[in-house]
């Protein structure tokens, strides 16, 4: 009973304490001035506000739970009501989805692939288009856009808005892991759940698809396909597909899972860019377009995949350093194995660890040999003859083949799928059979051979029930299949040109898979058979001048088209990725040959192409143009950047700050969530030793205190005119000379006509000058109440320090601790930036306080001279009182300034627009082509608001490029080394060097956002 009393007091108890502290604190003195208000007013609007903000974010989380319950409940199993039509066929279902999730693990055993490795890792995704932010705006309908990484793919599917994706990755990268990982969850799933709504995946590998005529493929017979294959040779199950088919589909039960778009043989065996693969393409899409609203995802690799699907892409990311980590826990690898492991991964030169297979195929091998493999790029062929060699007795006894046999003959069937162009890469056993003679096939038996490789797990065979004339044969992995023909190739060099093997799409993957896995002694001629590939194609002179009146003659653009090089550059890079250090001069000088004139005389276009290229440029040139891009650079640019920062070994200091700065930066000022997550994921593609994550964590953090700022702090508080005089005085010390002429240019060019904008200093001023006057009074006066403001106020100081602290370490790519934060604050005071600091400080309160008590104390007295009845309730007026009524004074005549500037404002920018537009269409109708009208704008600010306005002006891609090789010659020009100043026309561009960097950065925002626009239009346009 105690007890209870004890708690049942406990609330009476805390209103006690604080009706004794309020009583302190207003009963401090006998009179109840202006500071007993201003704290009574202050307190309860903090209280207030604050219950407000928790209340909204209380009633937002409980929303987004309740949201999450539902579904989770509805999937989980759980008692639900239905009809008893509706258990019928919710019954039917779970027995189809138990046998969909039986194929799947015969697959996984098949391919020696234990599912635990995958359920634990979780494939990271980058994926793009429309998406759910939350379970509540699913409920909503709320819909965001943009580029964002998710933690797992079947979370990126649940949330995603679109109806169709492509799964995209490098080889080995786990697409086809993933996305039969994903069909045995949502299998499972409708196998437990009694919502009759509960998606349904279709699993349906393309490498099967044969039609007799290639060109006839169309959505009938993509649905014919897929009829046809799922389970063959059981009639229920396919008898459940035909007879739910119409019904799953206008409801959009049916997910579809098409995998291995690459491998269909009328795509296998066709050219880049072919029809063939078009219309596969057009099939798929037509086939999709007409099942309502079922959603399909297409896994394949990017070369030959899918050009004709406008669908939004979900790549697989490489494995960080925590995704390795979870991998090699799920080995089984005992403790001294797993450190094996880390460290190989630690002291490689090669990426071995970045995707799931390479990574699993180490693991195995560190488990089976008990030390690292002295050829991390040979891994993949000595994992295949170790899985012929673990049961040599039983192949001899139930084969009899030997694992040099065995090998032997899976080596022949991977050259008979690589050079035959009528087999697919899992083709049947009579097709097999037709094709290849016995006397090539060890032991003289193809079924003994294909059964001893389906048990040493190198291959595997077709669902078991299906007919023995349709059975198939694939490699385990398609990896594999490669790997053994590579093989053949280093052995028989003679038996493809090193021309044909870079020059022809056909041999690409090979080329790439020859490239990534065998010694540097192998394929050092085709090397330098590239190195004079590339020398031939820099030769021709394939730069169009295209500058005409008005234009400056020497402008022009690079044509692409039919460039040979295009694709051995990707083959080259695709293939050289993970083994930099295996690049020759010859061919680094050659590539840069290449590229440097198309990079220093073309346009935006040009320059896109040389990021997406230059993976192999000499180290030093590429960092340059990656910072350059991260400086200045477009959209586009910038994601081709963050692509190849996987090309530097390391990024110097001083670049690499400039990087994560930038990236740090974006993600501080990023409009919204949808760009935020842009940001983060483009920010996943940098290497993982550049510490990318941890600026992106501590700039997410940093963005969500200022978020509460600006929630908290009012916003007139918050604009940036009122910190005019701090930045006067800023100038004081950046100036080398500022006397009166200056000090009236630097408030014109800054503070005229331009809009206001956010920014925290002011508030902050207001802040520290608070706890100033507050300090002070506390030495004059023994009070209360200043005493528990003067503390109030430190505990908040204390607490922005806290929060913005991180400000100045937010480009650091490690974790920042306190004797780093101590070392940073003792090399600030040993500069002069402390003491400049300190005096811009001292004399802005200093100024403030004087300026504010004058005006203040004149106030007052007038009050007092002609209204004095109105001072009649104060008995006592103090300096504070002066000092506070100022400073309330100071801030109005401030905004009220700001008010009617922002008036003025709107009112010369809607006269300047009209004016503008009326010089537009009269330039339209007096010049002859786009470039002239443009010539005819007076200013910069102008070209850009015509850019803006008009959609048709420059829509043309040839206008487009040759304008664009324009602005980049004037940025050139800009920052150039060259000390005389240049004049270039038109007056909209013109300009003269400058060395102050605030003035530079301005021009070259303007600039970047011309070359943004354009290259917005030249995507359109294209």
């Amino acid at each position: 009973m105690a007890i209870e009393d004890e708690s049942a007091e406990f609330p009476v108890k805390v209103l006690e304490a604080a009706e004794r502290v309020f009583n302190i604190l207003w009963n401090s003195d006998s009179n109840q001035d202006l500071w007993h208000w201003l704290i009574l007013v202050v307190s309860a609007f903090i209280i207030c506000s604050s219950v407000l903000i928790l209340l909204i974010k209380s009633f937002g989380g409980l929303f987004e739970n309740i949201a999450s319950c539902i579904e989770s409940y509805k999937s989980s199993g759980l008692p639900l009501w239905q009809n008893k039509s509706n258990k019928t066929s919710i019954k039917k279902r779970k027995q189809f989805c138990a046998v969909l999730e039986a194929d799947l693990s015969y697959l996984a055993k098949a391919e020696n692939w234990n599912d635990q490795y995958f359920t634990d890792l979780e494939a990271e995704v980058e994926t793009e288009g429309g998406y759910y932010a939350s379970a509540l705006d699913k409920l909503r309908n709320k819909k965001s856009f943009g580029l964002r990484k998710e933690s797992s793919l079947i979370r990126a599917i649940t949330k995603s808005t679109e109806r169709a994706m492509q799964l995209v990755g490098e080889p080995g990268s786990g697409k086809s892991v993933a996305l039969r990982h994903l069909a045995k969850q949502f299998a499972e799933r409708g196998r437990k759940s009694n919502d009759k709504n509960a998606v349904v995946p279709l699993y349906v590998n393309l490498r099967e698809i044969e039609l007799d005529n290639k060109e006839d493929v169309n959505a009938d017979s993509i649905r014919e396909f897929i009829l046809d294959n799922i389970r063959r040779g059981d009639a229920d199950t396919s008898a459940f597909v035909r007879d739910n088919w119409q019904d799953y589909c206008s409801r959009g039960i049916w997910l579809f899972l098409f995998d291995s778009f690459d491998e269909i043989p009328a795509v296998l065996h066709a050219e880049t860019g072919s029809n063939v693969i078009k219309k596969y393409s057009q099939a798929l899409r037509q086939f999709l377009e007409g099942m309502g609203e079922c959603k399909g995802i297409l896994a394949s690799r990017e070369f030959k995949g899918p050009e004709a699907l406008p669908w939004k892409k979900l790549r697989i990311l490489p494995l960080t350093g925590e995704k390795q980590d979870e991998l090699i826990l799920n080995s089984f690898l005992n403790e001294e194995n797993m450190k094996m492991v880390r460290q190989h991964l630690a002291s490689s030169h090669s990426s071995i660890g970045s995707t799931p297979l390479f990574l699993t195929l180490l693991c195995r091998y560190v488990r089976d040999e008990y030390k690292p493999p002295n050829n991390d790029h040979d891994i993949l062929f000595q994992h295949i003859d170790r899985l012929s060699r673990r049961e040599p007795e039983y192949l001899l006894r139930k084969y009899n083949l030997n694992p040099a046999e065995l090998v032997i003959g899976a080596e022949r069937l991977a050259r008979l799928f690589a050079e035959d162009d009528d087999l697919s890469l899992a083709p049947s056993l009579d097709q097999i059979r037709s094709k290849l003679p016995v006397t090539e096939i060890p032991g003289d038996s193809l079924e003994n051979l294909i059964s001893a490789l389906v048990d040493s797990k190198i291959g595997r065979a077709d669902v078991p029930n299906a007919s023995i004339g349709d059975r198939r044969f694939a490699f385990a992995h398609r990896r594999y299949q490669e790997a053994l023909f590579v093989r053949y190739l280093t052995t028989h060099p003679e038996a493809i040109s090193p021309s044909i093997l870079l020059t022809e799409n056909r041999w690409r993957e090979y080329t790439v898979t020859l490239l990534q896995t065998r010694e540097y002694e192998e394929f050092s001629h085709l090397l330098s058979h590239a190195s004079f590939i590339l020398s031939q194609c820099a030769s021709q002179n394939k730069f169009k001048l295209c500058g005409q009146p008005p234009l400056p003659s020497n402008l022009g653009y690079y044509d692409w088209s039919d460039e040979t090089a295009i694709q051995l550059l990707s083959l080259l890079q695709e293939g050289l990725a993970h083994r930099l250090q295996d690049i020759p001069y010859s061919l680094a000088s050659a590539v840069l040959n290449f590229l440097k004139p198309r990079w220093e005389k073309g346009d935006s276009f040009d320059r896109n192409e040389v990021l997406r290229l230059g993976g192999l440029l000499p180290h030093d040139i590429l960092v340059k143009y990656l910072v350059e891009t991260f400086s200045d650079g477009t959209k586009s640019e910038r994601l081709h950047a963050f692509k190849q920062t996987a090309f530097t070994q390391r990024l110097p200091e001083k670049e690499k700050a400039v990087v994560l700065r930038m990236l740090s930066n974006q993600i501080i000022m990023a409009k919204d969530r949808a760009e935020l997550l842009s940001i983060e994921a483009l920010a996943a593609r940098l290497p993982s030793d550049m510490g990318a994550n941890v600026v992106v964590n501590r700039s997410v953090r940093l963005r969500r205190n200022f978020g509460l700022l600006r929630k908290i702090v009012p916003n007139f508080l918050m604009v940036d005119h009122p910190s005019i005089l701090i930045s006067i005085f800023g100038s004081i010390f950046n100036t080398p000379s500022f006397g009166p002429k200056v000090l009236l240019r630097h408030i014109k060019d800054n503070y005229q006509n331009t809009k206001p904008k956010y920014d925290f200093s002011f508030f902050s001023f207001l802040v520290v000058f608070t706890w100033a006057v507050l300090a002070a009074n506390l030495i004059k006066y023994q009070s209360n109440i200043i005493l528990f403001t003067f503390v109030m106020q430190s505990i908040l100081i204390t607490f922005l320090i806290y929060l913005f602290l991180p400000f100045s370490f937010r480009h650091y790519g490690k974790k920042v601790k306190a004797v780093d934060v101590i070392i940073w604050l003792i090399s600030f005071v040993k500069t002069k930036k402390i003491i400049k600091s300190f005096i811009l400080l001292s004399t802005s309160m200093s100024l403030f306080f004087v300026f504010n008590y004058i005006l203040g104390y004149s106030t007052m007295w007038l009050v007092h001279e002609y209204l004095p009845t109105y001072l009649d309730k104060f008995n006592v007026i103090t300096s504070n009182s002066y000092i506070l009524s100022g400073s309330i004074i100071t801030i109005s005549i401030m905004y009220i300034v700001l008010l009617a500037k922002i008036s003025i404002y709107s009112k010369r920018k809607k006269h300047l627009n009209k004016t503008s537009l009326a010089r537009l269409n009269h330039a339209k109708q007096q010049e002859g082509s786009d470039i002239a009208v443009i010539y005819c704008a007076e200013n910069r600010e102008e070209l850009i608001y015509w850019l803006e306005y008009d959609s048709d002006l420059m829509s043309d891609v040839h206008s487009i490029r040759i304008f664009s090789s324009f602005i980049l010659s004037i940025l050139r020009a800009e920052n150039s080394e060259c000390e005389s100043d240049v004049y270039l026309n038109p007056k909209c561009l013109s300009f003269r060097k400058t060395t102050e960097n605030s003035k530079r950065i301005k021009i070259n925002s303007n600039y970047s956002w011309i070359r943004q626009n354009l290259e917005d239009r030249l995507i359109k346009a294209s």
